[in-house]
């Protein structure tokens, strides 16, 4: 049976929720998905908060303006052939013959593969924090409003 006196009932989110009562064999669903979920949420914010993480993402964001400054006009074919091999095949970790696909389809693919990381990493932070307390970082905001106009 489930309590629902609204005096001793714990609150999750400013809301009242009913308690199991310890006779039950088990809690009903709903609460396990809660408790695994909160789990989750908690895992994935203990992970967002570390420096690895943190650097993981700088990396990621020097190595896509690097991706983007190197491209110029009049570039000799040796310099596409090199930034092609470094950038895609190292980078992306794809084994592509050099000759099937030229500079620029190389670069594209790796600023969609970039740009993807970056939406991934923000949805991954905007679950772990919340959507409020993600959004009350200037970086994050600023983080959101680039993945999503690029």
């Amino acid at each position: 049976m489930l309590k629902t006196d609204g005096a001793f009932a714990p609150k999750v989110n400013g809301k009242r929720v009913p308690r199991v009562d310890p006779n039950d064999k088990k809690p009903p669903k709903s609460i396990i998905w809660r408790r695994r979920e909160r789990k989750i949420r908690f895992a994935i914010r203990k992970m967002i908060k570390t420096q690895i993480f943190y650097w993981t993402v700088i990396i990621l964001v020097f190595l896509n303006a690097a991706c983007a400054a190197v491209e110029h006009y009049n570039q000799p074919q040796w310099l596409s052939n090199f930034l092609g091999l470094i950038f895609f095949d190292l980078i992306i970790l794809t084994p592509v013959s050099i000759n099937s696909l030229n500079f620029v389809q190389m670069l594209v693919y790796t600023e969609i593969t970039f740009l993807c990381t970056f939406i991934v990493e923000m949805l991954i932070k905007m679950y772990g924090l919340g959507k409020h307390l993600y959004l009350r970082s200037s970086f994050n905001k600023f983080d959101c409003v680039v993945s999503l106009i690029l």
